[in-house]
């Protein structure tokens, strides 16, 4: 629970001193968003990278989580052809966009 509690703090003082070198005008503006570009698409990545390389992941049941995860992606690709085949069937036209189909794959895979 400790865990869970101070995982955060980090996270919070950097926005904290973001917040506190822009109130003070240490850095121009024109310097921030190339930074957040910088850190968003390349250091956060790579420091998750990095840490998940480190991880020992032995002691996580991963043949259970990965079942449950096709499972339930199977489940919604059954779901989404048998709701087409019955709307085909009665000649409805389904306004399902392909974002929204997309998300119940993208949802048990996380």
């Amino acid at each position: 629970m400790q865990n869970v509690l101070t995982a955060p703090v980090p996270i919070v003082v950097l926005i904290l001193a973001r917040f506190v070198r822009r109130q003070r005008r240490l850095l121009p503006d024109e310097f921030w968003p190339p930074c957040e570009t910088l850190n968003y698409y390349y250091m956060f990545p790579a420091l998750m990278f990095s840490q998940v390389a480190k991880a020992n992941l032995t002691q996580f049941p991963v043949r259970p989580i990965r079942r449950i995860s096709q499972d339930q992606i199977f489940i919604a690709k059954i779901t989404i052809w048998y709701t087409h085949r019955q709307a085909l069937k009665s000649r409805i036209l389904l306004p399902v966009a392909t974002p929204a189909i997309s998300t119940l794959f993208r949802k048990p895979a996380r």
